[in-house]
């Protein structure tokens, strides 16, 4: 790997765990050959295996895997760029993807995954499993600050009826980032606005 994409993969993650430490320093000293110009997310599944969702223009590299030997590169349906990748309760990854919407991968396979009508899927910035497998959807979209055409969608899909499987816009800020706090509280972060709480009743805004 060359020493640019070890910078571009510090700078991604922000906050470095003692594993993704690891796994930068192993990619440095096996120099692991990846086309990844920048990584906008990385998982480490249970199984070990590490997934990075990159390909932000002008690189369009997409969905890779790696072993702890080698580098698998995916772009199905010609998608070369994924913002974001989880690993859903029942060991499926789901993809947060530019043109998409949400896909999942069953380690086999990419799908469409249920997503809201009213999703733009240009504009899916993150998406978040809760600890009681409930889906968040992230999105922001269009050049005027306060556009209500993104924001947040809560789903449960704990459900295995289709017909059940709807979604609750909770906000219609533009979101860019989704974290769940160990009271079950869901933050959000938005473009210009400010960083907000909900805590399943009201959305709550921190500012200076």
């Amino acid at each position: 790997m060359k020493k640019g994409l070890v910078g571009l993969l510090f700078i991604s993650l922000l906050v470095i765990t003692p594993t993704k430490a690891a796994l930068l320093l192993t990619f440095k000293k096996n120099r692991t050959p990846t086309r990844a110009k920048l990584v906008s997310d990385i998982l480490e599944d249970k199984n070990g295996i590490i997934w990075f969702a990159s390909g932000m223009p002008p690189g369009y590299e997409g969905f890779s895997r790696y072993d702890g030997k080698t580098i698998q590169n995916f772009r199905p349906k010609n998608e070369g760029w994924i913002r974001n990748v989880i690993e859903s309760k029942n060991g499926n990854l789901l993809l947060a993807t530019r043109h998409y919407g949400v896909w999942t991968y069953d380690r086999r396979s990419f799908t469409d995954y249920p997503q809201p009508k009213e999703l733009i899927k240009g504009s899916l910035n993150a998406i978040l499993e809760d600890k009681a497998g409930n889906l968040w959807l992230a999105s922001d979209y269009g050049n005027e600050l306060g556009d209500t055409l993104g924001g947040l969608w809560h789903s449960n899909f704990s459900t295995d009826k289709s017909s059940q499987k709807t979604f609750t816009k909770i906000t219609n800020k533009e979101v860019f980032f989704i974290f769940e706090d160990k009271n079950n509280n869901i933050w959000f972060g938005t473009r210009g606005l400010g960083l907000y709480r909900y805590d399943g009743k009201t959305v709550t805004q921190f500012s200076e």
